[in-house]
C-alpha cells in the first residue's frame, strides 16, 4: 500500500496520498512533510460520509469518486469499500496526467484490499 501512495507522490503536482477508513483512521500515506494527513483523513472521510448519506437518500447507490476543487488545488477520493483514497493536487499541476497515474493506483490499491474479487 506504501509504495502505491509512493508512486504516487512522485507524479508532478501530487501533494500528498493516503487510504484511511471510512471512519477517516490513516492506513498509509505518503507526501510532503509540510502536510497533515490526519486532517486531511477526516475531511474527506466527512465529506464522504455525507454525500454516502445523500446518494442513499435519492436513490443512487454509493458515490465512487468525487474531486474537490479549491483556490490552491484539487482533493480527489476514491471509495474502495473499507477504505478509500485521497489524493491532494496543486492547483497548477497536469491534472489529467495525475488522473491516470491515480487510476493506475487504484488498480493496484484494489488488488491488495481486495485480492479474491480482483
Amino acid at each position: 500500500m506504501k509504495r502505491v501512495l509512493d508512486e504516487l507522490v512522485s507524479a508532478e503536482g501530487a501533494q500528498l496520498a493516503l487510504v484511511a477508513t471510512q471512519e477517516g483512521v490513516i492506513l498509509a500515506h505518503a507526501g510532503a512533510a509540510g502536510d497533515d494527513p490526519e486532517r486531511l483523513g477526516a475531511l474527506a472521510s466527512r465529506f464522504l460520509s455525507v454525500a454516502r448519506r445523500g446518494f442513499a437518500r435519492i436513490g443512487q447507490g454509493r458515490p465512487m469518486r468525487a474531486r474537490l476543487r479549491g483556490s490552491e488545488g484539487e482533493l480527489h477520493l476514491a471509495d474502495l469499500d473499507e477504505v478509500f483514497l485521497a489524493v491532494l493536487i496543486r492547483s497548477e499541476s497536469p491534472v489529467s496526467e495525475l488522473e491516470m497515474a491515480i487510476e493506475q493506483g487504484l488498480d493496484q490499491l484494489r488488488k491488495v484490499t481486495h485480492p479474491t474479487t480482483v
